[in-house]
């Protein structure tokens, strides 16, 4: 019985770390345009639509012009 419970607590603190999984798919999916200086993000569900973020991060995001500035 004894072991189990050492199972169940040493898993506890490993594993999944929703922040950082988070910030990774951020970086994959948000784009930054050098022309408005903005950095955007493609819908997913409609594809025609951008999410644009004015005062964001742009360290490590993928330089990439956007629909507007083309």
């Amino acid at each position: 019985m004894e072991w189990i419970i050492k199972g169940i607590t040493s898993t506890a603190t490993k594993g999944y770390d929703g922040a950082k999984a988070d910030a990774s798919r951020a970086d994959k999916s948000i784009k930054y345009c050098p022309d408005c200086k903005q950095c955007y993000e493609i819908d997913n569900e409609r594809y025609d639509y951008y999410h644009f973020y004015e005062n964001f991060p742009r360290y490590g995001k993928e330089v990439k012009k956007c629909r507007m500035c083309e």
